[in-house]
């Protein structure tokens, strides 16, 4: 687990057992927000004796950028957060959440004890946290989720930007236009850095030719499997558009890009023809 202090009293958590997925935390003269809460519970208490290491004051608030369990299953060890999230994410965890897990501990004996927490504070739009002289602005981002958020901390300019922003464009669970909406909201952001939901922070100079890069990639993809379900290509052979062809390295994530390529091209010819083929 790597800890990345990225502004005074803000740290960055980059996961070293799942995909980099990227957690976070705030300290306040207040007490300490947390930002998502890894995946397995040996890193999650890891992630909280990372919090301890630099501060005794209490953790206050836990904060959830969407419902996925890679950034939401280590909250039960979080029992004096009070958990704020959007209220999709109370509702899908309840549901998709729990099936998942469910799911999850038949094949993964290191999950027997986690468990689902739900949400105690949720919004939809917007809301305003503020908490020793920290002002963070949680907003509505979805694409990758129809449930994700983002929060931006007023004071230093750093966004966690939750899933929507990886070094690939995930779908998921979401909406490719949808997606490049969001993507195009966080241009009107004067961000000095982002945290990415995966593989870490992003510095001013980089922001902008990443949110062009992961737009043109959703463009071209939407543009590509358009075509080849217009031409009657079956799902087979619409997963061969090659990663390259559409404006990113098929080493952008590791071994997790072509994954998430084939995922994005499948979401998209589903949500094209209407057919539940994977």
């Amino acid at each position: 687990m790597l800890k990345d202090r990225i502004s005074e009293g803000v740290y960055a958590v980059i996961s070293d057992l799942y995909f980099e997925v990227t957690a976070g935390f705030i300290i306040t003269p207040e007490g300490v927000i947390l930002i998502d809460s890894f995946p397995f519970p040996s890193e999650a208490r890891e992630f909280k004796k990372a919090v301890l290491k630099e501060t005794s004051l209490p953790i206050r608030y836990l904060i959830l950028t969407h419902y996925h369990a890679d950034h939401s299953l280590g909250s039960y060890l979080f029992e004096e957060a009070e958990i704020i999230a959007h209220e999709k994410t109370r509702t899908l965890l309840r549901t998709e959440g729990a099936k998942r897990l469910a799911e999850a501990k038949r094949q993964n004996p290191d999950l027997e004890e986690a468990r689902i927490v739900l949400p105690h504070i949720t919004f939809s739009g917007e809301m305003y946290l503020y908490l020793g002289g920290k002002h963070l602005r949680l907003f509505e981002l979805p694409g990758h989720s129809p449930d994700s958020i983002a929060i931006f901390i007023e004071e230093g300019g750093i966004l966690f930007a939750g899933d929507l922003v990886m070094p690939i464009p995930y779908l998921a669970d979401g909406d490719v236009d949808t997606m490049i909406a969001s993507f195009e909201s966080l241009k009107e952001l004067n961000i000095e850095q982002l945290v990415q939901g995966h593989r870490g922070v992003l510095l001013r100079g980089e922001i902008p030719g990443v949110l062009d890069e992961n737009i043109n990639y959703l463009k071209a993809i939407k543009a590509k499997v358009s075509k080849a379900v217009e031409e009657g290509l079956p799902l087979e052979k619409v997963l061969e558009i090659d990663v390259e062809d559409c404006g990113k390295s098929r080493i952008v994530m590791g071994n997790m890009t072509n994954y998430i390529h084939r995922a994005n091209l499948a979401a998209l010819y589903r949500a094209l023809t209407g057919s539940d083929a994977r």
